[in-house]
């Protein structure tokens, strides 16, 4: 059995349905684990304790996507699958006057930590540099947070990566997308975080994706979640990519 941690409420990758996890990431990592002939055991978890829970054992794997940096590559392994960009989301009808083009001195809801987060932090430092005021950011605990605080109007925007944001505007008649999607800062290649040194569990991992892929069920998934254009041609480990 591999166990994987998971945040339940990231529409599409993972979320909760009527009482059951689904979502994009879900089915890719349940497909890995069928093509292994094991079965997939998934935890819920708070953001803060997802990568500390794989650095001390208690989970082998955690669904993302996560941004693949060098700083996590001294406490774990990324095997990167996707390139993401972000999208700004904001409430139906725009009450703020957001505009994506100039979001100086917006207020955005963003989840701790996030690369939506650091996503807004890069664009705020842009406004200061211009002579503009800053992006202010509310933190909070889940990403799901972040759209609550659009809705509730505590916040103008949030910064989500683009699947993410077009899943939301069709599922829900209380958003809409804002400007065209931006390069992630940093590095734009996401994916899957797993166990620093089990080099047997990476390999593992990285065989069954690839024979999804000769076999076509990994791109026939990743069209069933709209994430095709996003995907990498074949899996990458510890590959940092400067936009």
């Amino acid at each position: 059995m591999i166990e994987v941690g998971a945040d339940f409420g990231y529409p599409p990758y993972s979320y909760n349905q009527n009482g059951e996890l689904v979502g994009s990431e879900v089915d890719l990592v349940k497909a890995v684990a069928d093509e292994l002939g094991i079965d997939a055991q998934f935890t819920q978890l708070a953001y803060e304790t997802m990568i500390p829970s794989v650095a001390n054992g208690r989970m082998h794997m955690l669904l993302g996507p996560f941004q693949s940096l060098p700083e996590r590559y001294e406490q774990v392994t990324m095997i990167e699958i996707f390139r993401m960009q972000m999208q700004a989301v904001v409430k139906k009808g725009n009450p703020s006057e957001f505009n994506a083009d100039d979001p100086c001195g917006a207020m955005a809801g963003e989840g701790a930590g996030s690369i939506n987060m650091w996503t807004v932090e890069d664009l705020s430092e842009q406004c200061v540099a211009a002579g503009e005021p800053a992006i202010e950011i509310l933190p909070l605990a889940e990403n799901a947070n972040a759209y609550q605080s659009v809705l509730s109007e505590r916040t103008d925007f949030t910064m989500q990566q683009t699947p993410a944001a077009l899943h939301m505007v069709e599922t829900s008649d209380d958003f809409e997308l804002n400007g065209d999607p931006i390069p992630a800062p940093a590095g734009d290649l996401q994916g899957w975080i797993v166990q620093k040194g089990n080099d047997k569990l990476v390999e593992s991992l990285i065989w069954a994706v690839e024979q999804l892929i000769e076999s076509g069920e990994w791109r026939e998934i990743m069209e069933r979640h709209g994430l095709w254009g996003s995907a990498l041609p074949g899996p990458l480990v510890n590959t940092e990519a400067p936009r």
